[in-house]
């Protein structure tokens, strides 16, 4: 327990990626400290991303997302960000189109039409939506600023081309 504890002291202010090494240290130590809640916490958060890259839904949302991305910069919008989170979620896309900053929700489906993948859209995650939006306004002060909350399905067929169906102002519909 104190090799932990002074390893922790020595290394509290060394990168993120330094810690990679050090963290099955804290494994070892039945210690109850900070800094290997710091380790195990590092260790969980490395494991989740691992579990999204790897996880065949969260790679067909990321190709969707690349392909929305791809769809909106050919139509002329600016994409500002992607993937954005808050405490309330994730803003897949944020862009700039005609002087109106739009949030756009992303969903995939591997279907042949993309009438399942706007369900995906429910009234709970429009409510988060709506909430993660507000605070990225807020922070940004851009709270007298024009915008709306776009929705792209996208249908990933067999052997296919994806069909990609953009509704602006989704909950104005």
């Amino acid at each position: 327990m104190r090799f932990v504890s002074i390893v922790c002291a020595l290394t509290a202010n060394l990168p993120t990626y330094n810690l990679r090494i050090l963290s099955q240290l804290a494994l070892f130590s039945t210690a109850n400290s900070a800094c290997s809640a710091l380790f195990l916490g590092y260790d969980e958060k490395k494991r989740k991303h691992e579990y999204k890259m790897t996880h065949p839904a969260h790679r067909l949302g990321a190709q969707g997302e690349s392909l929305a991305r791809q769809y909106l910069i050919r139509r002329g919008y600016e994409i500002v960000a992607s993937n954005w989170s808050t405490r309330y979620g994730e803003i897949d896309i944020i862009a700039r189109a005609n002087g109106v900053i739009v949030f756009v929700e992303v969903k995939t489906r591997q279907d042949n039409d993309t009438e399942s993948a706007f369900a995906g859209i429910t009234r709970a995650k429009h409510e988060r939506l709506l909430k993660a939006v507000y605070q990225y306004l807020h922070e940004r002060e851009l709270d007298e600023a024009r915008w709306r909350i776009d929705a792209i399905g996208i249908a990933w067929q067999r052997r296919d081309q994806p069909i990609i169906d953009h509704i602006e102002d989704v909950f104005d519909w």
